[in-house]
C-alpha cells in the first residue's frame, strides 16, 4: 500500500541455473580399429543444439534435476522450466584439439599441459573453428586500434 492507499503489485522477471550438467557418459573417438578417449575437463566444446522446450510449472508436482528435487520458495510465482540441451550426434566427425597421452595403458585426449593451449572439442569442421577464431582475433585488433587512436586523439586535445 502506497501514501494515497493503493495497493500495488511489483513484478521482477528473472531466470536462473537450476541445474547445469555434462553427462557422465565417457566420449570415444574412433577410427577403424583404434579407439581415443577424451577427458572433456577444461574443453571448449562447439556442440549441436538438442532439446529446447519449455514446461509450465505445476504447483502440485515436484521437479527433480539429476536427482536433485526442487520446489517453488513461497512468494515465489515459477512460470515454468526451460530445457535447453547441446549434444554430440552418435556418429558426427568430431575436431579435437588437445593433448594426447597414455593413461592406464589408454591413449587419451585431454586439456594440454602447457598453459594458452587450446583444448577444443567440437561437431564443426576444423576449418569453420578456425575460421571463428580468426573472426574474433581481426575484431580485437580493430578494437585495439580503435581504441589507440582515441587514446591519442584525448592526449593531444587535453594538453
Amino acid at each position: 500500500t502506497d501514501k494515497d492507499g493503493k495497493v500495488r503489485t511489483n513484478r521482477t522477471r528473472g531466470s536462473e541455473t537450476v541445474s547445469s550438467q555434462k553427462s557422465p557418459s565417457p566420449l570415444y573417438v574412433a577410427d577403424g580399429d583404434v579407439k581415443v578417449g577424451i577427458d572433456l575437463d577444461g574443453a571448449t566444446l562447439h556442440l549441436r543444439d538438442g532439446a529446447d522446450r519449455f514446461e509450465p510449472y505445476e504447483s502440485n508436482k515436484t521437479y527433480t534435476f539429476f536427482g536433485v528435487q526442487f520446489s517453488s520458495p513461497s512468494g515465489v510465482r515459477t512460470l515454468g522450466f526451460k530445457y535447453r540441451e547441446k549434444i554430440i550426434p552418435l556418429g558426427h566427425p568430431l575436431y579435437v584439439a588437445g593433448e594426447a597421452r597414455q593413461s592406464a595403458g589408454n591413449l587419451r585426449i585431454g586439456r594440454p599441459s602447457e598453459k594458452g593451449k587450446p583444448f577444443i572439442v567440437s561437431v564443426k569442421s576444423e576449418e569453420e573453428v578456425t575460421a571463428g577464431v580468426e573472426g574474433k582475433a581481426k575484431t580485437q585488433f580493430y578494437i585495439g586500434i580503435a581504441l589507440v587512436v582515441i587514446g591519442l586523439a584525448i592526449a593531444l586535445f587535453v594538453k
